[in-house]
């Protein structure tokens, strides 16, 4: 499937901070509802699921693509919500998480602009280090 690829996906990570929707971002049900429902919307399989409520507020989930995977940590004492969707998909351009990262931000009540932070970072399955970098990794005694 991959023989012919340089690319292995593409990893959207976000930082939604100053939510307004504090009822969503204390709900874990909820907000893996609204997740399920991004995975459907974007025909990822999710292949399972963990999670973990904490006292007094907060949650963690990840759900486990065929594609790879999406996680979401809460700190609502912070108003902060942290996503990660990881797909190993080849899309043409980055439309498809940039819609993903609006959609969520108009759901959690934040501003995409002033108030989150999103990367989406090509993932590839050839090394990409500088020269610098893998001098001082090979200074390392590192195990093989």
């Amino acid at each position: 499937m991959f023989e012919n690829m340089t690319s292995s996906g593409k990893h959207l990570i976000c930082d939604f901070k100053n939510i307004t929707n504090t009822k969503l971002l204390n709900s874990k049900l909820e907000l893996k509802l609204m997740c399920k429902n991004i995975c459907i919307e974007n025909n990822f399989t999710i292949l399972g699921e963990v999670d973990h409520e904490f006292h007094p507020q907060g949650c963690s989930f990840v759900l486990l693509l065929s594609e790879s995977h999406l996680s979401v940590h809460t700190f609502p004492e912070k108003k902060h919500l942290a996503f990660d969707l990881y797909t190993c998909r080849q899309y043409d351009n980055n439309s498809v998480y940039i819609n993903i990262y609006v959609e969520l931000c108009a759901k959690l009540g934040t501003s995409s602009a002033k108030q989150s932070e999103c990367k989406i970072i090509d993932r590839t399955f050839s090394s990409t280090f500088s020269k610098k970098v893998e001098q001082k990794l090979d200074t390392l005694d590192l195990p093989l």
